[in-house]
């Protein structure tokens, strides 16, 4: 139902699983034109959200699942902690998911921030957020989803980082993340940021644990 004239390529804006028919003539400087050459097409059905990756929790008895405690302020005590991930391949992530209770009634923002590199905070990829009113106050509840504002390429081989901290840090309210207490999948790891009083200062890797996430999204 449209028309278009180029010099060179031309694009057409398209929906998906439509029926188009597509026809190009050629004109020459006197003005002559050609037959057209027509194509019918349908174009694919819209793409659907699948889960890319995912620490399942079937596999050990709810009562022995690892709660890591963190957000209280102060250099004594966890405040951040993260989800180390290298994809397999190219994929897409739209959302992610993460299992995390509060203690103490916080009301400030949880933030995800997803960085590259080869360590937490090195390039910075997308962040997302959700208020301390909308997390549970219990354990048993599934997975929250930190959506991101845009969908955002996740190169193959190359290490992500799923970064969670609070807006305001306090010592009277905090949060719980849940973590598998095994060595899952060879392709993430679990760490969290030590203070002084531990034997390790630093951003700690944690072997023996996977940090619950779910990556949702597109994959090629």
């Amino acid at each position: 139902g449209a028309s278009t004239t180029a010099t060179s390529g031309i694009r057409i804006a398209a929906s998906y699983a439509t029926l188009y028919t597509v026809s190009v003539t050629a004109q020459d400087p006197e003005g002559n034109l050609s037959s057209p050459a027509t194509v019918a097409t349908t174009t694919p059905s819209e793409p659907v959200e699948t889960t890319l990756f995912d620490i399942t929790y079937d596999l050990v008895d709810p009562d022995l699942l690892g709660n890591a405690t963190w957000g209280m302020g102060g250099d004594t005590r966890i405040n951040e902690i993260a989800g180390r991930y290298v994809p397999p391949e190219p994929q897409r992530i739209c959302s992610v998911g993460h299992r995390i209770w509060a203690q103490g009634g916080p009301t400030d923002n949880v933030l995800l921030t997803v960085w590259s590199g080869g360590a937490p905070r090195d390039t910075f990829v997308a962040s997302a957020s959700l208020p301390g009113t909308s997390i549970p106050t219990n354990s048993t509840t599934g997975y929250l989803d930190f959506r991101l504002p845009a969908c955002v390429p996740l190169t193959a081989s190359t290490p992500y980082w799923f970064h969670f901290t609070r807006s305001a840090p306090t010592g009277f309210a905090f949060y719980s993340s849940i973590y598998l207490p095994m060595d899952q999948h060879p392709n993430s790891s679990y760490y969290q940021l030590q203070p002084f009083t531990f034997s390790q200062v630093g951003w700690t890797e944690y072997p023996a644990r996977e940090l619950s996430l779910r990556l949702t999204g597109f994959a090629p």
